[in-house]
């Protein structure tokens, strides 16, 4: 499915099976292929579904020739694709590629804002680096925000309005190649918020400095 990633399939017969499993190796997908009345597959789908720590792992059912009840109950029990008629390989594959990214994205996402979380944000600077392009990062920070959520509470915290926050914003520029990896990127960035956050009010700085 993925050309710059090792692949790996790992087979369970069971529901123990399987969170023994999940336990042992990061698992992208869980495929569960059946035939007949598809009851068992669909206890199991309820039952990931169910878990707090499989719950995130998308679910692909597969029935070759299933009926409307079968794939209405499989959504209904959480399933994030069902896949039936001929196990055509390179459809199979785009299409469980296709629920493994759009996971993966769902799980980057972060939950106040809607914006595109860390690792989103970290693949995103990867590929910038591979193409060997010029751009800047702008880390930007509300201050004294995270006293504000935890005296009163995540909620108020977000959506609520405060016109006195101020904001730090630290801005690294990646020009002639200067980095190489994103960990480089990471540590000087930290850095220099630190150092914008330690002035009053609203400020933004632009790093200077050649990379350590």
């Amino acid at each position: 499915f993925y050309r710059n990633e090792d692949l790996a399939f790992h087979y369970f017969e069971s529901f123990d099976d399987l969170i023994t499993v999940c336990q042992r190796f990061p698992i992208d997908a869980i495929i569960v292929g059946g035939r007949s009345e598809f009851i068992r597959e669909l206890e199991l789908t309820r039952a990931i579904k169910l878990n707090v720590f499989l719950a995130i792992i998308p679910v692909i059912l597969h029935h070759p020739d299933p009926d409307n009840n079968i794939v209405i109950a499989a959504y209904e029990n959480g399933a994030e694709d069902f896949i039936y008629g001929d196990w055509r390989d390179k459809l199979i594959q785009v299409r469980i590629r296709s629920v493994i990214d759009r996971n993966r994205r769902d799980l980057s996402i972060n939950p106040s804002t809607h914006l595109p979380g860390p690792a989103l944000i970290e693949q995103e600077i990867t590929r910038q680096l591979r193409l060997g392009a010029e751009f800047a990062i702008c880390y930007a920070d509300l201050d004294n925000f995270k006293a504000y959520n935890d005296y009163y509470g995540y909620d108020r915290g977000d959506m609520e309005t405060f016109p006195l926050l101020t904001v730090s914003i630290a801005v690294l520029i990646n020009a002639n190649g200067k980095f190489s990896h994103v960990g480089e990127m990471s540590k000087m960035l930290a850095d220099l918020k630190k150092a914008t956050k330690a002035r009053e009010g609203s400020n933004y700085m632009v790093e200077r400095r050649h990379k350590y």
